[in-house]
């Protein structure tokens, strides 16, 4: 059995479990294919032998039902809600110490970065393009246009997805919704 016809099939057993139509695409499927369709009328003369088989379940729930949801319900109600404790003080204390303790330790094992630009450079030399040391900012027009370069393969990538996800959407549309009243 090729793995269409599963799919068919369970989409055939939901239908005529939930007393639903079926979609177009099953109908087509069942037109062409003698395997699914004989499965699809076995399933149905199962549900019909089951349908005759079932006694009608009573209506209406006995007095000693009735009673006992009510006391149910009553007894529920009756146990006190549980008690909201809230945050427990001493947690909270402990929590922020660990936090500090956390944020000191950090700070003291990452070493400065203030060695990156010279103390002696001032802000004239960071807007002319230098940090200080012999790097140089690069122009914005190069900037923009490395960006564009590593952007061109993901560009292309989700152009693709988009025409595949396009694509697939219409076959199921196309399959698997029911017609139109």
């Amino acid at each position: 059995m090729p793995i269409r016809c599963w799919f068919y099939q369970y989409r055939i057993s939901f239908g005529l479990d939930s007393h639903s139509r079926w979609p177009r695409g099953v109908s087509r499927h069942l037109a062409e294919c003698p395997g699914c369709r004989s499965f699809a009328e076995a399933q149905r003369a199962l549900v019909r032998q089951l349908a005759r088989n079932v006694p009608m379940a009573e209506t209406s729930t006995g007095a000693w039902r009735a009673s006992r949801i009510i006391a149910a319900v009553q007894r529920d109600c009756a146990q006190p809600p549980p008690k909201n404790r809230g945050l427990n003080p001493g947690w909270a204390i402990a929590t922020l110490a660990v936090l500090v303790a956390l944020a000191t330790w950090y700070r003291a094992s990452v070493p400065s970065r203030r060695h990156l630009a010279s103390p002696l450079a001032g802000p004239a030399s960071v807007l002319s393009g230098t940090l200080g040391t012999n790097l140089s900012l690069a122009s914005p027009q190069r900037l923009l246009a490395l960006s564009g370069k590593a952007d061109e393969p993901l560009e292309t990538e989700l152009q693709n997805m988009i025409a595949d996800a396009t694509a697939a959407a219409r076959t199921l549309a196309r399959d698997f919704l029911p017609d139109k009243p």
